[in-house]
């Protein structure tokens, strides 16, 4: 019983992101006009059962020509335990295509995941940060879930619609995600050097990141090392922390 409100709860959650993102909505298909164009017909739906979800998403990734996915580790190793022969396939056609982009968090724990799925040809970038939820989404369908999946163990439950106005919104969020992410193979190579980079933040405001270096100036107790571009980039207003 714990476990049916906890699904119930984590479904709430989901909606609640989508509709929260989506200022604008299309008008409604009909049937008929789907029925004459043998068009599928747009629907947005919750599945609970895990066959139904298993065969819904062999489905979709078998009819994809390109997928972009924004996961926890769980997710891509679901692919890998039960899909990545689809992938395969969509990699293999993907020459002169987008093929597959994956958005996730790599840590020395799934190191050797990524990198299979990198081997393979699958464009990835780390993200410190991702979404509330795990989403795949293509020209056709888009999905999503809350939950962790943990040790890639399927969702209980998954969102799904072939609607236009979630296929383009989705798309949308991976790109600006996308920009965000940082090469995979640079991210392997930090974590496998040493070298702590996974802070670095990128400020597009000046006010900002002066505000960010005059808090890291007055907060010193040792010596610090600042790059500037030039010498105008040097914050004026830095009295107080000399």
């Amino acid at each position: 019983m714990v476990e049916a409100t906890s699904s119930k709860a984590g479904l709430k959650k989901t909606q609640n992101y989508i509709f929260d993102t989506r200022n604008k909505a299309l008008p409604t298909i009909s049937r008929t006009r789907e029925i004459e164009e043998r068009k599928e017909p747009t629907a947005s739906r919750l599945l609970e059962d895990p066959d139904e979800i298993f065969n819904h998403m062999k489905k979709v990734i078998g009819n994809a020509s390109k997928r972009l996915i924004c996961s926890s580790t769980g997710g891509m190793q679901i692919v890998y335990n039960n899909f990545f022969d689809l992938y395969k396939r969509i990699l293999d056609k993907s020459r002169e295509g987008e093929g597959i982009r994956w958005i996730i968090n790599i840590d020395r724990n799934n190191i050797d995941l990524v990198k299979f799925f990198l081997d393979a040809g699958v464009q990835i970038r780390h993200l410190k940060t991702l979404t509330p939820m795990n989403f795949g989404v293509d020209d056709k369908y888009f999905y999503a879930t809350i939950e962790k999946m943990e040790g890639g163990k399927l969702m209980q439950s998954l969102f799904t619609s072939n609607e236009p106005i979630y296929i383009n919104h989705c798309n949308l969020i991976f790109e600006e995600l996308w920009k965000n992410g940082v090469d995979a193979a640079q991210r392997i190579r930090d974590i496998e050097e040493d070298a702590d980079l996974t802070d670095i933040e990128v400020f597009r405001s000046a006010s900002k990141a002066e505000e960010v270096y005059l808090d890291l100036v007055k907060g010193a107790t040792n010596e610090i090392l600042f790059i500037f571009p030039t010498l105008n980039a040097y914050p004026a207003n830095t009295g107080s922390a000399q």
